[in-house]
């Protein structure tokens, strides 16, 4: 224990005093070995000599004996919380020759470099060095699985250690270079489970490593706690990227229809910003291309590139600045020349440099495309102030990010999502700048109509045309999406909304003919299950399957398949008599049995049950009592075992076995 610090001490009487405990050290000790002033000079030199002597023995003592590193604080985990953010606990190190292992940790020999945090998310921008993280846990919650994640997939490998008294009890691995692994939760690649049980307080040691900008958001979860998380922040995720599929195909459907280039960059550039998207939120890795590493590495700077080019391009047809803003094209002109140049460059770069010139690109192009929005504005271009807004939201984001990545903004929920968010803003407000756009292109549709009884007829008539020409591709866009609204997108079926517009009318004409109309229901046996053990993706690959095989029953072109909701479809049949109904029941079942899917290392079969209803429409009837009947059929047939088909009202029934079911009126 160190000393208490007397200050300086000055010697006013050099005759023996009474040792006191405010006294010196130094003083006490001389007295003790019988040094004062009464002694001769020699004696009391002695004695000065051996007190100094035990002094330095004493000091060499404590040193040997004193600690080598200041111990941590614990972190107590109790049942207050469901989650612990761990940045503001660590302590941390930074391994730029990559020499430390955990061996040298846990014997400490290596722990003097660890530093406090400071920070609430730990970023280091760009480096190559391995980064260590330690805190010390205390588990009072009573909940023994914890669950250590992170929320940036980027990090290529993370290491975790749980050092207990005895010494090193486990280690986790995770990152971006594990092998996919299926079934195993969500984002398996960046959460470890870690057992925290005992008594006594343990040493977590995360060890990290990253080509990408190294940031490490790391959090304790609770696992209930932790899935549903993960469940909101999927779901916020699946309506971005819905939105973001929705506006591509929205534009790529405009671009067909009117041929205006500015749709096709835009939706050149929506379709890179969506991969990238992807790739920078994890959700590429985990299920595009689980295997390529190199490629998930390279996809990055090569998204940003593209979407930096098609971007400049869009820009320069929308605002038109070749001959609205001359220096503001050459500018970007000049970036889209470095873009050309960097996509071969990223392919042969390491992942760090890559990224950086990349980031650096994206920035510099946000900065001009603001640049050139403003100045156009300032020139009076009609559209740039809503391009402004648009296209400033979504800038903000992705410099925000860029900041954050080389560690200048701190991460909080605003800065890692700051590109979703912008995005998603830019995607709306730039809706409206098209509709803006045709919008004004009726206004000057109606100015040239009211210019027509003040100029020249020739020039009436040549403005008229193209204008009636610019109407006709407007109507032919019209056309196609409202196509596109009756059509169901996942399975190419009509949709419930063309079936209600529709079978109506087909009952009518029933009707007054006096001719047959059957329907068929069709459902798929345990779709749920489906969905539950396979994911949603392979579900929605058997809707598509089951929808292929239905159209290839169908001889008829008058039949039609409509997805009726769900995993259920239905077929319309006028004019078809319940026999025919039944071949065609019959010839969709065989062709659904042969839809077999591989889904991981398991064959997937699939089944269906079927209900008809079969009628001749009476004066006053109305047509929903068909849909009803079928209805009742298809309940029965699952009622009884699934896998058959069932007749409403008649005496035989189809299905694998040759079992018989009656379905009866009341």
């Amino acid at each position: 224990m160190p000393c208490p610090d007397n200050g300086a001490m000055t010697v006013a009487d050099t005759s023996p005093t009474p040792s006191r405990p405010g006294a010196p050290l130094v003083l006490r000790l001389v007295k003790r070995f019988g040094v004062g002033a009464a002694r001769p000079d020699a004696l009391r030199l002695a004695g000065v000599a051996r007190a100094t002597g035990l002094l330095v023995v004493l000091g060499l003592a404590l040193a040997l004996l004193a600690p080598t590193a200041v111990a941590l604080d614990t972190l107590y985990l109790d049942e207050s919380a469901d989650r612990y953010p761990l940045g503001a606990a660590f302590e941390i190190l930074q391994d730029a020759g990559h020499a430390i292992d955990i061996e040298e940790l846990v014997r400490g020999e290596a722990g003097a470099g660890f530093a406090a945090s400071g920070q609430a998310v730990p970023n280091f921008g760009f480096t190559q060095s391995t980064v260590w993280f330690r805190a010390r846990l205390r588990n009072d919650s009573g909940t023994r699985r914890w669950l250590l994640h992170t929320s940036y997939p980027l990090i290529d490998d993370i290491t975790v250690y749980l050092v207990g008294p005895e010494g090193l009890r486990a280690t986790y691995y995770a990152g971006e270079v594990l092998p996919a692994k299926q079934g195993e939760g969500v984002a398996p690649r960046y959460t470890v489970e870690l057992d925290l049980g005992g008594e006594d307080a343990i040493t977590l040691y995360v060890k990290t490593r990253t080509a990408n900008a190294h940031m490490v958001p790391l959090t304790l979860w609770k696992p209930m706690a932790f899935i549903d998380y993960t469940n909101g922040v999927r779901f916020l995720l699946g309506i971005y990227f819905g939105v973001a599929v929705a506006m591509l195909i929205y534009n790529l459907m405009l671009y067909l229809s009117v041929r205006d280039t500015a749709y096709l960059y835009y939706v050149g550039f929506m379709f890179c910003f969506a991969v990238l998207m992807l790739s920078v939120n994890g959700l590429a890795t985990e299920y595009l291309w689980p295997g390529s590493l190199w490629w998930s590495d390279r996809v990055i700077p090569l998204s940003i590139a593209f979407a930096v080019m098609t971007g400049i391009q869009f820009t320069r047809r929308l605002l038109e600045t070749r001959a609205n803003l001359k220096t503001g094209d050459t500018l970007l002109r000049s970036l889209l020349l470095l873009g050309l140049l960097f996509v071969p460059l990223s392919l042969v770069l390491g992942m760090g440099p890559a990224v950086s010139i990349a980031a650096g690109l994206g920035l510099s192009a946000a900065l001009a495309l603001f640049g050139c929005a403003w100045a156009s504005w300032r020139a009076g271009v009609t559209v740039a102030p809503l391009y402004l807004l648009a296209w400033g939201a979504f800038l903000l984001g992705c410099i925000a990010y860029a900041l954050l990545a080389f560690g200048v903004l701190p991460a909080n929920f605003l800065t890692e999502y700051a590109i979703q968010i912008g995005s998603a803003m830019e995607v709306l407000l730039l809706s409206f700048v098209l509709a803006y756009r045709i919008k004004l292109l009726k206004e000057e549709n109606e100015r040239v109509q009211r210019e027509a009884t003040e100029t020249l007829e020739t020039r009436v008539i040549d403005r008229t045309e193209e204008l009636n020409r610019a109407l006709e591709q407007l109507s032919a866009a019209n056309e196609q999406l409202a196509l596109l609204s009756e059509e169901d997108k996942l399975t190419g079926a009509k949709n419930r909304h063309y079936f209600d517009a529709h079978f109506d009318e087909a009952w009518r004409n029933a009707e007054r003919g006096g001719n047959a109309m059957s329907l068929l229901l069709i459902d798929i046996d345990h779709f749920k299950l489906i969905n539950d053990r396979h994911g949603h993706l392979v579900g929605d690959q058997v809707l598509r399957e089951v929808a292929a095989a239905v159209r290839a029953a169908l001889a008829r072109s008058t039949d039609v398949l409509v997805r009726f909701g769900g995993e259920e479809f239905i077929v319309m049949l006028p004019h078809a008599e319940l026999e025919g109904a039944l071949e065609v029941a019959q010839r969709v079942k065989a062709q659904i049995e042969q839809v077999s899917m591989h889904s991981t290392d398991e064959l997937l079969t699939v089944r269906v049950s079927i209900g008809i209803a079969s009628t001749r429409p009476a004066p006053g009837e109305e047509p929903v009592r068909l849909i009803e009947q079928a209805d009742a059929a298809l309940y029965r047939a699952k009622q009884t075992g699934r896998n058959r088909i069932v007749i409403f009202e008649q005496a035989s029934v189809v299905c694998e076995d040759e079992a018989t079911q009656l379905v009866s009126h009341a």
